[in-house]
This record gives structure tokens, sequence and C-alpha cells, in this order.
């Protein structure tokens, strides 16, 4: 939650100075780094004991797309949102 509030701060910083978006690239990389340790695998690791074994395959696949797919709204997302500045 911290890394989130700097980000925000962050992009309130002009864009004459650097450090503004190398901070939001840093806090965005910091984030991601916790959040892929702790939220993703609980899908996995939910889906997979609580399914029965008939339908442990298809409720496994619609739980990794579905968490895929909003991975990619997320990111698409703060890319547009950032205020332009992060380039590929």
């Amino acid at each position: 939650m911290l890394c989130v509030m700097a980000i925000g701060g962050l992009a309130s910083v002009p864009l004459s100075n650097k450090a503004g978006p190398n901070g939001i690239v840093a806090m965005t990389c910091i984030w991601m780094a916790f959040y892929s340790v702790g939220i993703p695998p609980v899908g996995w690791t939910y889906l997979g004991e609580i399914s029965t074994v008939a339908l442990r395959s298809k409720a496994i696949g619609i739980g990794v797309t579905l968490q895929s797919f909003i991975n990619l709204i997320l990111v698409s997302w703060c890319l547009v949102h950032v205020g332009g500045r992060a380039t590929c």
C-alpha cells in the first residue's frame, strides 16, 4: 500500500525532474515483487484444494486465465494513466 501511495505522489512531480519517473518505475517494481509472492499463489492453492477432481483442471484454467486478464487490464491502465511517462 505504501508503494502505491508513493507512486501517486511521484506522479505529481514535474517531468523536468528525473526522480519522478525513475521513482515510479522503482516503486512499481518493488510493489510487483511483493505482490507476486503473496497474492497469485493463493489463487492456485485455493482452486487446487477446493475443487473436486473432475473440476480441478477446469477451475484452475479459468482462474489462471482470469488472473492473467486482470493483470493485463491493471498494467494497461497504469501505463495509460501514469501520464504518458511510461515508454516501451
